[in-house]
């Protein structure tokens, strides 16, 4: 969760910090708005992360796994290396160094072996809830 703070989320708390400076919002608000904002940039992140690795009609085969061949250590990556044996964390860090469309298709078999997509679709569900209690 700290690569998704530091890579998008950041950037959404203080745009919209910077905006109610801006609107001259109390701190209370500007506290909510912040607060609403970190959620929506986390769902948002995790959901970018999540659509690479499900096959979609709209998105061209080749787009699958593309984070994956650029070298891009996402959610669903870290769910299945945290999740399954070292055999496939030894398979995505060979990927890393060997861009090998074989390979892509194993990690994302291993992505779906693993329950990946459904565990990061729950952990959107949580975290959107949090925009709804903020």
């Amino acid at each position: 969760m700290r690569i998704i703070y530091r890579k998008t989320t950041r950037l959404f708390e203080i745009s919209s910090q910077i905006s109610a400076v801006l609107a001259e919002a109390s701190k209370y608000q500007e506290k909510l708005l912040r607060y609403y904002r970190r959620y929506l940039g986390i769902v948002f992140q995790i959901m970018d992360d999540l659509i690479n690795y499900i096959p979609n009609k709209k998105i061209i085969e080749e787009k699958i796994g593309n984070d994956l061949r650029n070298g891009r250590l996402t959610l669903p990556l870290l769910h299945v290396m945290h999740y399954d044996n070292s055999y496939h964390t030894k398979l995505i860090k060979q990927i890393f160094k060997k861009n090998n469309s074989k390979l892509i298709i194993k990690v994302i078999n291993a992505i779906n072996q693993c329950n990946s997509i459904n565990y990061i679709k729950n952990l959107v569900l949580v975290k959107a809830k949090k925009l709804y209690h903020t």
